[in-house]
């Protein structure tokens, strides 16, 4: 079976790396997808750089609202099946080979998980921290070393789960109720897997993303991500469904 993917692309300035992350999507040896371009107030005119394809859709927010809002909302304008697969690219960074689609739906239809992550390396050709959860880890999963980054997959059921034990979103909101602006990664994984549940996550040590070290990256702006991680990680945890 070929599921369908739904890549996410949300993005903010990134005219120098655009074209190389869209060529690494468009270039998949795989039919059934869809890509959604998403510009967070762009003022460098990257969404322009992106061509027009018949698996393109492109959405252009007047404001920047940041990437985990931008995510949301790109999903929520995106028509979807539960079944579909969805699947988070940012806008500098691409995929490694032409094959990532094509393993993203083995890895679905053999393990019959609902959500995915995976091992990365930089552009520099470094390896990422990313490592499977014990059980253990997974049941204090909020507190454990965080290990659930690139690339990030989940079926689009478990976020429609989210949604109905969160519709207000406070899950992505800090204390003036306002989205996150860093440490996207852990305010949308956290509560996916724990409605998923330990045995529903599927870690792929398969080397499928690079992830570009430049000098707009979160991790610059450190104490930010750290406090925004730290409260995150305070919240309680969700209900598991499946």
């Amino acid at each position: 079976m070929e599921n369908r993917i739904v890549v996410i692309i949300p993005f903010y300035n990134v005219s120098k790396y655009i074209i190389q992350c869209y060529q690494s999507l468009v270039e998949q040896d795989y039919d059934n997808y869809t890509l959604v371009f998403s510009d967070d107030g762009s003022d460098d005119g990257s969404l322009d750089l992106v061509p027009d394809h018949p698996k393109v859709s492109k959405i252009r927010r007047a404001q920047r609202g940041r990437a985990l809002e931008n995510i949301h909302q790109a999903i929520m304008t995106t028509a979807m099946q539960d079944e579909d697969i969805v699947t988070i690219v940012d806008g500098d960074d691409f995929l490694l080979h032409d094959r990532v689609f094509y393993k993203l739906n083995a890895i679905y239809n053999q393990r019959n998980c609902l959500l995915t992550y995976g091992q990365f390396c930089t552009n520099n050709g470094c390896m990422g921290m990313c490592t499977g959860y014990t059980r253990e880890d997974f049941e204090r999963l909020r507190s454990a070393f965080w290990r659930a980054s690139h690339l990030k997959t989940f079926r689009y059921k478990l976020y429609k789960a989210f949604l109905e034990q969160d519709a207000q979103l406070d899950a992505y909101r800090d204390e003036q109720s306002r989205f996150y602006p860093m440490a996207y990664d852990i305010a949308l994984m956290y509560p996916l897997m724990e409605i998923a549940g330990y045995e529903n996550i599927y870690f792929n040590k398969d080397v499928l993303y690079v992830y570009r070290l430049y000098e707009m990256n979160d991790h610059l702006n450190r104490d930010m991500q750290v406090a925004c991680e730290q409260h995150i990680q305070a919240k309680k945890p969700f209900v598991r469904v499946f």
